[in-house]
């Protein structure tokens, strides 16, 4: 059984985070606390939630500022908000805040399940969004099926639907392949429309 890392004080990012080299020890342990069985949902997921916290804080620019936050009504749970500073080097064409969905499932993630995603940053008017997965999402990206349309048609509207898969973060060596796998991911997202 995988010790799983301890959360990080939030907001967590900012100058320190993105110059520094990119911890592989600190990644495998990551990575495999979120492979890890015999786990609750709620356990599993935030143990991804955990990994994106982390990760995605190496990005120039993102600072992760919130947690589960909940809707006033208590309707909606967004996993973690990032508050981007649209710094040069970083992400500067996106919108200032990015919302980040977690699911680790060993099934690609549902078309239901990205729908309720994208439908959180229309009621908040988020354009971009990174949907962390263990398993991707369901569908065909070429054909636009199954959670892949759901992709494709956010994207129509102007809000982009980022995902990212647990293999690919396992894949990283650096702090500059954290950029560029969102860099990807935001070139499939246009591909898929």
């Amino acid at each position: 059984m995988t010790s799983p890392p301890d959360p990080l004080p939030l907001p967590h990012g900012g100058g320190t985070t993105w110059e520094a080299t990119l911890d592989l020890g600190k990644l495998a342990n990551y990575v495999e606390s979120c492979k890890e069985t015999g786990l609750s949902t709620t356990e599993q997921g935030m143990r991804l939630q955990r990994l994106a916290t982390w990760l995605l804080a190496h990005i120039p620019g993102f600072v992760v500022q919130s947690s589960n936050d909940w809707s006033a009504s208590g309707s909606q749970e967004i996993d973690l908000i990032i508050w981007n500073e649209q710094v040069p080097g970083g992400f500067p064409s996106f919108g200032d805040t990015v919302f980040v969905e977690c699911k680790n499932t060993v099934d690609p993630v549902t078309a239901r399940d990205v729908a309720w995603f994208d439908w959180k940053m229309r009621l908040a008017n988020a354009s971009h969004g990174i949907l962390v997965t263990r398993s991707g999402i369901t569908g065909d990206p070429q054909s636009r099926t199954a959670a892949n349309d759901i992709v494709s048609l956010a994207n129509s509207e102007g809000r982009r639907i980022m995902v990212i898969e647990l293999s690919q973060i396992e894949a990283l060596t650096s702090s500059a392949e954290v950029r560029q796998l969102l860099v990807e991911a935001v070139m499939r997202t246009v591909t898929r429309s």
